[in-house]
C-alpha cells in the first residue's frame, strides 16, 4: 500500500513538473515572440526615421540649392554696368561738341567712300560720369551684324581717343546696331545700382533669315564691355530661344525676362542718332548744330543737362588756312580762253565761291567749306544758272595734293575730275 501510493506521488509530481515546463515554455515563446514583434515594430520606426531624416535632408540641400541658384542669377544679373558718378559741374554740351568736331578726322567715315547699308552718329554717357561718347555706327547689310567703334573726349589733352575693347574677343562683340535698328534701353540693378546698356542687332540664322540679339554693354576704366544677353528667332519653319547662352523653351525664356527686369529697373532713355549720309553732306555749322541737339537730348531718368551745372573750356581749332591758300586756278589751258579758265576761292569765314566756264559764260557756285583728311570739300548753297551740266550739283570734292595743288574729284560743266587747280595765277 505504502509503496502504491508512494508511486502515485511521483507521478503527481512528475505531472506537475511537467505542466510547470510547458507553461514556462508557451511563456518564452509568448516573450520571444513578442520581442520579435517589438524589434519589428522598432526597425519600422527606424525606417521612417531614416526615410524622413533622407527627405528633411533633400528637401533642405534642395532649398539651398535653390537659394544658391537665386544668389548666382542675382550674381549673374547684377555682375554687368558700372555706378554713375556725375561730379558737377560738367563739361558742357557746347564744349564737347566743340572738341569733338575739332576732331572729326578720327571718327567721321570717308564720304568718298561711304557705307552702302546706312550708318549714323550718336552719343551716349557710356560710363556715367555727365560726359558723353561718341559712337559710329556702321550697318553692314541685310541681316549682317552692324559695327561700331567707339570715341571718348580726354578731358587733360582736350581730345578725341578711341576706346579699345576689354579684351580681343569682344572686338566682335561690339556690334550692334544704332542706326534705327534698335531702340535701345539702359536699365539700372536695383541691388546694386549699376547702370548699362541693352542693344539689339541681327545676325544670319538661315539664309534669308535673321534672329535678333541682345546685348548689355557699358565702358569702365576707358575700355568697352559687352556680354550677349539673349537671342531669339521665330519663323514658320523654325523657333529658337537662348538666355545667357543658355536654350530654353519660350515660356522659359519669358519667365527669365520677367525675373530680369525685376532685377534690373528701366531709366527712360531719351536719345538720338544722327544720319550719317545727312551728316557728311552738311556745312560746318550744321554738322555742329546736328551734333549739339543729340547732345543735348541725351536723358534718363535722374539726368539731364537742363538740371547740370556746366563749364566750358576753350578748343583749338585748326586753321584750314594753314594748309591751304585762298585761290586756286584750273591749270587746263587748252580748253579756256584767257582770263575765262575756272576759279576757286576760299575765303576766310568758311565760305566759298567757285566760278565755273559753261561754254556760252560763266556761272557761279557758292556756299561753305570744309576740310576732311586730304579733302576740301565745297557744300553748294547757291548757284546762278541753270539749264547747263552741273546746275544741280551740290557737293564739290578736291583731292588736296599740297597747300598749292588741288585736284578736282567732281564732273561740272567744262571741269572735269583729274583736273588740276593752283595756286599760281594763269
Amino acid at each position: 500500500m505504502k509503496t502504491k501510493m508512494k508511486f502515485l506521488y511521483c507521478i503527481a509530481i512528475a505531472a506537475l513538473a511537467m505542466l510547470v515546463a510547458l507553461s514556462f515554455s508557451g511563456c518564452t515563446r509568448k516573450r520571444a515572440a513578442d520581442t520579435e514583434e517589438a524589434e519589428d515594430v522598432d526597425a519600422d520606426v527606424s525606417a521612417e526615421e531614416k526615410v524622413s531624416k533622407k527627405d528633411s535632408e533633400d528637401a533642405k540641400n534642395e532649398k539651398s540649392e535653390t537659394e544658391d541658384q537665386k544668389d548666382d542669377d542675382a550674381k549673374e544679373l547684377s555682375s554687368a554696368g558700372i555706378k554713375p558718378n556725375v561730379k558737377e559741374p560738367v563739361l558742357s554740351p557746347e564744349s564737347a561738341v566743340e572738341i569733338y568736331m575739332a576732331n572729326k578726322d578720327l571718327w567721321m567715315e570717308n564720304p568718298e567712300f561711304p557705307p552702302m547699308a546706312g550708318y549714323g552718329y550718336c552719343l551716349l554717357d557710356l560710363d556715367f560720369d555727365g560726359v558723353l561718347e561718341l559712337i559710329n555706327s556702321v550697318n553692314d547689310g541685310s541681316m549682317r551684324l552692324s559695327t561700331n567703334k567707339y570715341f571718348r573726349i580726354d578731358l587733360d589733352n582736350l581730345t578725341v581717343e578711341t576706346i579699345a575693347p576689354a579684351t580681343e574677343d569682344e572686338m566682335e562683340g561690339i556690334d550692334y546696331s544704332l542706326t534705327g535698328e534698335s531702340d535701345g534701353k539702359l536699365v539700372k540693378n536695383r541691388s546694386n545700382g549699376k547702370m548699362f546698356y541693352i542693344f539689339s542687332d541681327y545676325t544670319r540664322v538661315t539664309f534669308g533669315e535673321a534672329g535678333e540679339v541682345f546685348y548689355e554693354n557699358y565702358m569702365k576704366n576707358g575700355k568697352m564691355y559687352e556680354k550677349e544677353l539673349s537671342f531669339e528667332y521665330v519663323s514658320e519653319e523654325k523657333t529658337g530661344y537662348t538666355f545667357r547662352d543658355e536654350e530654353v523653351s519660350e515660356a522659359e525664356y519669358e519667365k527669365k525676362y520677367e525675373a530680369y527686369y525685376k532685377e534690373n529697373q528701366n531709366m527712360n532713355l531719351v536719345w538720338e542718332v544722327v544720319d550719317g549720309e545727312e551728316f557728311d553732306k552738311a556745312s560746318i555749322a550744321r554738322q555742329t548744330e546736328m551734333l549739339l541737339s543729340a547732345y543735348k537730348k541725351f536723358s534718363y531718368d535722374g539726368f539731364s543737362f537742363n538740371k547740370l551745372k556746366t563749364y566750358d573750356v576753350e578748343v583749338e581749332k585748326e586753321d584750314s588756312l594753314v594748309r591751304l591758300e585762298t585761290h586756286y586756278f584750273s591749270t587746263v589751258k587748252d580748253n579756256f580762253s584767257k582770263g575765262y579758265e575756272p576759279k576757286l576761292v576760299l575765303n576766310k569765314d568758311g565760305t566759298f565761291v567757285f566760278v565755273e566756264n559753261l561754254a556760252a559764260g560763266m556761272g557761279t557756285y557758292r556756299g561753305t567749306y570744309q576740310i576732311l583728311w586730304d579733302h576740301v570739300q565745297l557744300l553748294v548753297t547757291e548757284t546762278d544758272f541753270s539749264g547747263f551740266a552741273g546746275d544741280d550739283v551740290k557737293l564739290i570734292d578736291f583731292i588736296i595734293k599740297d597747300p598749292d595743288t588741288l585736284t578736282l574729284n567732281t564732273e561740272l560743266c567744262m571741269s572735269f575730275p583729274g583736273d588740276v587747280f593752283s595756286t599760281a595765277a594763269p
